[in-house]
């Protein structure tokens, strides 16, 4: 599901790669940027499992973090000064929840296309914060046969 972040970035990978980003091309990039935050975190201590872990951990509560050149500066500032950062990402908002290692996340609705021609958003999508689908099935052939 597009979100407020995604077509900036949508629009500069387009500039730069001279095509739209490719299915799951957001969420990459955002683990990209919570790997590297959580990495930055460490400091001088040694890269593990566990470490990038606990790294992860300090992505909650904190001032928020857009991905981007300036949310690169504000990141790395913030949490090499010791504070947590809540890092808004281009797939969505990434609050994790540290017990679980969660994110709740919106997940878009895709139908099937007929003969196998593959998959399209339908318009409706699962909205995390309320917990319940919304939108209406407006892209969605109707189905056949469907008396």
């Amino acid at each position: 599901r597009k979100t407020a972040n995604y077509s900036d970035w949508a629009n500069r990978f387009n500039g730069f790669l001279g095509h739209q980003p490719l299915t799951y091309a957001d969420t990459a990039y955002d683990s990209a940027y919570l790997l590297a935050f959580a990495i930055g975190w460490l400091g001088d201590k040694p890269i593990t499992g566990a470490g990038i872990n606990e790294g992860l951990k300090q992505m909650v509560g904190g001032i928020e973090v857009v991905p981007g050149v300036n949310g690169q500066a504000v990141g790395f500032g913030e949490l090499l000064a010791g504070k947590p950062i809540d890092y808004d990402g281009i797939s969505g908002p990434l609050d994790f929840d540290v017990d679980t290692g969660e994110a709740p996340a919106d997940i878009d609705v895709w139908c099937v296309q007929p003969g196998g021609r593959g998959f399209v958003a339908s318009g409706e999508f699962y909205d995390a914060t309320q917990e319940v689908v919304v939108g209406s099935r407006t892209a969605c052939e109707p189905e056949l046969n469907s008396n």
